[in-house]
């Protein structure tokens, strides 16, 4: 561990160019910032700055992220879940920001898409949906006629 930093004015600058790559929740932030060495007083008054200028937001964090996993990557509402919590993402905004991009997509196009992309066979589908973190109420309902 370094030495303690007292400065805020660093910590803001060390935490901006943290965060110039991806969003952050603010437990990422606060876990950098305590791993740059920083005081727990100076953490406290970058993430309350931080949360002023609207530079970190753990709602639009968790859905920006959730949605990208869903139809970017292709995974499933229970491995969502399970990334943001790692994520320090409180269960309760997990799983409104899941339920809103759940109504936002269709689901079934995204594990048809998915199955395609993967090339999975016809008696795989299950196995690998259900290990990518769809319910089996979600799978059960896929309609795989003609697809994947």
């Amino acid at each position: 561990m370094r030495r303690r930093k007292n400065s805020p004015q660093d910590a803001l600058k060390d935490v901006r160019r943290f965060l110039k790559y991806r969003a952050r929740s603010v437990a990422e932030v606060v876990r950098k910032l305590s791993d740059f060495g920083y005081d727990q007083e100076v953490i406290d008054k970058t993430i309350e700055t931080l949360k002023k200028t609207g530079e970190i937001n753990d709602e639009e964090f968790a859905y920006i992220y959730a949605s990208d996993m869903l139809t970017v990557y292709g995974y499933g509402p229970f491995a969502i879940r399970r990334k943001l919590a790692q994520l320090g993402i409180d269960e309760e905004t997990a799983l409104s920001v899941i339920d809103r991009v759940l109504s936002e997509n269709d689901l079934n196009q995204v594990m048809l898409k998915i199955l395609t992309l993967h090339k999975v066979s016809k008696g795989k589908i299950k196995d690998f949906l259900a290990r990518r973190g769809f319910s089996y109420d979600q799978i059960r309902g896929l309609n795989i006629e003609g697809g994947a």
